[in-house]
């Protein structure tokens, strides 16, 4: 549940009172809108969650298009208010997308991007994205980029002195399962391991359902 208090008066009202779970709320830069984070009604914490928008002028409310993992949470407002930013994750990478405050649109910020990206959040313009890009074989960096248009650029050296040193290679698989559906692994080698060679294996089965392992640099350094 959740309530609005006009500072003047005193008065309390209540924006969302539904069996759903609703929280992190947001205005948007006009401050006519919230924007907030609603599972399904009523609530299944380990089921679909999407973004919902509540109009102050009339009450109304509606939800934002659902995502294709219908996971993750709310980013923030573009500048312009047109539009709401949210992060989940792709199977082993994470996407960024762009849901318009209309309901009806979305888009992939990052599309075809191969690197994984986290820790996203807005400068105070609401113009730029800053966020962490890493992959298996690149140590994690600041990026930023603007909001119209992902164009990584980094701004920290923060594993200069670690560039040179050797990560295991790990591999993107896939295979089918029971019910048809694609799933995606990650085969990690053994540093500096040679074709052929024979090596212990290990096999680490995500217990899931809301997460999953990704594409992170998360390898220890000595």
């Amino acid at each position: 549940m959740a309530k609005a208090l006009h500072i003047e008066s005193g008065k309390i009202k209540s924006i969302a009172a539904t069996p759903a779970g609703e929280s992190n709320p947001q205005f948007s830069p006009d401050g006519k809108l919230i924007a907030y984070y609603s599972t399904a009604d009523p609530v299944d914490w380990a089921g679909p969650r999407h973004a919902k928008v509540y109009s102050l002028s009339d009450g109304k409310s509606w939800r934002l298009k659902a995502t294709p993992d219908e996971n993750g949470g709310i980013i923030g407002w573009t500048a312009d208010g047109k539009n709401i930013l949210w992060s989940e994750a792709n199977k082993t990478l994470n996407s960024v997308y762009v849901l318009s405050a209309d309901g009806k649109s979305i888009t992939e910020w990052n599309k075809d991007a191969k690197d994984w990206i986290g820790g996203i959040s807005f400068n105070n313009t609401g113009t730029h994205l800053g966020f962490i890009l890493q992959n298996p074989t690149q140590l994690p960096e600041a990026y930023i980029s603007r909001v119209d248009n992902f164009s990584p650029v980094k701004i920290s050296s923060l594993n200069k002195d670690n560039a040179s040193k050797s990560l295991p290679k790990t591999e993107l698989i896939k295979w089918k399962g029971a019910d048809g559906k694609e799933i995606e692994g990650l085969l990690t080698y053994p540093l500096n391991y040679k074709p052929g060679t024979k090596v212990p294996f290990i096999l680490n089965v995500h217990g899931g359902p809301a997460g999953v392992f990704q594409q992170t640099s998360n390898r220890s350094i000595c």
